[in-house]
């Protein structure tokens, strides 16, 4: 009878740990753990923010501003991976030292196989200046006026579309309408 109440008790717990880590948010923590074994390591995590049902994280490298998607796995820890599930950033953006207030770019993929497309236009922005980013894509023109709040003072957005990523621009204004950075330059 003891042994029957100690092996319930041992499986309610697991049971509510195993509830409690499904309940969780990502949080930084879970990104130093994904990427310690990478050659680059995170200097920064600036932001993990949920847009719809997914979870993206913006963080820094040495020289490189990363985008990712998170996604819980059975074990209710998180992982990156990409929107075909494999284990993969969605974008990555040289930080160029000349120019480091403002960071601007994009990266997207094809399917060939299911006719999908998405495109991701994303950046950060260190220059208090900056109050809007236009993206222009395919004759399509998107507003960037809502940013995320990063770490600091840091301020990043991520636009999203079913487009393929053929030709794009990313222009970054300030008050007056002046243009602050743009890409490509």
């Amino acid at each position: 009878m003891r042994r029957k109440l100690i092996i319930s008790s041992i499986i309610v717990c697991l049971f509510l740990f195993y509830v409690f880590l499904h309940q969780r948010d990502p949080h930084e923590g879970d990104i130093y753990r994904i990427t310690e074994p990478w050659t680059m390591q995170v200097t920064d995590v600036l932001a993990i923010e949920q847009i719809d049902d997914d979870w993206f994280v913006f963080f820094r490298t040495s020289d490189f501003l990363q985008l990712g998607r998170l996604e819980k796995n059975l074990f209710g820890t998180w992982d990156l991976v990409d929107f075909h599930q494999g284990e993969a950033l969605l974008g990555s953006i040289p930080i160029e030292e000349t120019d480091s207030t403002v960071v601007l770019g994009g990266a997207g993929y094809s399917d060939a196989g299911s006719n999908e497309n998405k495109s991701f236009f994303f950046g950060m922005i260190d220059n208090p200046a900056v109050n809007k980013v236009i993206v222009e894509q395919n004759e399509n023109l998107y507003e960037i006026t809502d940013f995320i709040t990063g770490t600091d003072q840091t301020r990043l957005f991520l636009r999203m579309t079913d487009e393929e990523i053929l030709s794009f621009s990313i222009t970054a204004y300030d008050h007056d309408g002046t243009i602050v950075h743009s890409y490509p330059q």
